[in-house]
């Protein structure tokens, strides 16, 4: 169950794992603070169903448009856990034993993320909600926070990172402070390995959802991210289509008990109808609660996709 943890660099919260919720808060200290106010741009469709039923969905990382940055964060990863010095010492073949035991388990593991940027009005992003209407939905980080804080599972609120050699440094820095920790556990604990583990687990399947190519690095995105370890509980898991196969998902509620209406503002996205898309977004809003909306249209000039 999630602790509510909110440190000062950005707010994660990690359930039933307290190791793996000291490595996140080490790599939160490393990384950018959340802004106060960030931005899910997303579809009509995705609209309609974060106002009408108050949740938001988290897609399966391997179905993503950048799946290829997950795969090569485990690959990343296997590197990290093979590399041990030689000869390991006898009080360590336990936890050496464990990490093999991951390497198994990484590609296993279902990971769900939902993404949000800091750009309010952000060209690249549009272009990949421009066809059939794009929208920028502001929300605010604590509130966020406090929507993972009432969530039972293993879940996080993490800033993507972009530069492959910290990439490897945050996964190599999270094996050294693991074995560190195990190497001065005196406390009898016969599956203290599997502990040990475990929790490196869960902090490397965190890492993958949120590591992506440089290319990328103008979204400057954060994202929200849960993780189902194999053998554990089954999250209930939906399905929606997507460019090449259905894609599964998991939801997000918005709602909480300070917030019932957690959007602070939409930005209606480049159209040749600015006029005509703005005016639906702010009775949809009125008609779900939302007594004073902000609606905006964007200020980016509209250009007629493409083929």
């Amino acid at each position: 169950m999630s602790n509510g943890l909110v440190p000062e660099h950005g707010p994660l919260v990690v359930g039933n794992a307290a190791l793996a919720n000291e490595l996140l808060r080490r790599f939160a200290e490393q990384t950018p603070k959340a802004r106060d106010a960030v931005y899910h741009y997303t579809t009509q469709a995705g609209l309609l169903g974060i106002v009408e039923k108050h949740e938001i969905w988290a897609s399966d990382v391997r179905f993503l448009n950048d799946s290829r940055e997950f795969v090569h964060t485990l690959d990343l990863a296997k590197v990290a856990l093979q590399q041990w010095p030689s000869p390991v010492e006898a009080s360590l073949e336990p936890l050496r034993r464990s990490f093999e035991a991951i390497l198994s388990l990484l590609s296993k593991a279902r990971v769900y993320a939902v993404s949000f940027a800091e750009g309010d009005d952000d060209l690249s992003q549009w272009r990949g909600y421009g066809r059939g209407g794009g929208y920028a939905l502001r929300f605010s980080s604590p509130h966020l926070a406090t929507v993972l804080a009432e969530v039972k599972g293993l879940t996080a609120w993490l800033p993507c990172v972009y530069n492959e050699l910290d990439q490897a440094t945050y996964i190599c820095e999270g094996r050294d402070y693991v074995v560190a920790r195990f190497r001065d556990d005196t406390t009898p604990n016969p599956e203290q390995d599997f502990y040990y583990g475990t929790n490196f687990l869960v902090y490397l399947l965190m890492l993958a959802a949120c590591f992506k190519s440089d290319r990328f690095a103008h979204e400057q995105e954060w994202r929200l991210v849960l993780v189902e370890l194999p053998g554990g509980t089954a999250l209930p898991r939906r399905y929606r289509t997507g460019p090449y196969s259905l894609v599964p998902y998991v939801t997000f509620n918005l709602r909480t008990a300070q917030t019932s209406c957690p959007i602070e503002e939409v930005i209606v996205g480049p159209t040749p109808y600015l006029d005509i898309a703005t005016a639906p977004v702010a009775d949809l809003l009125q008609q779900h609660g939302y007594t004073s909306p902000k609606v905006r249209p964007s200020k980016v000039p509209f250009r007629e996709p493409r083929g």
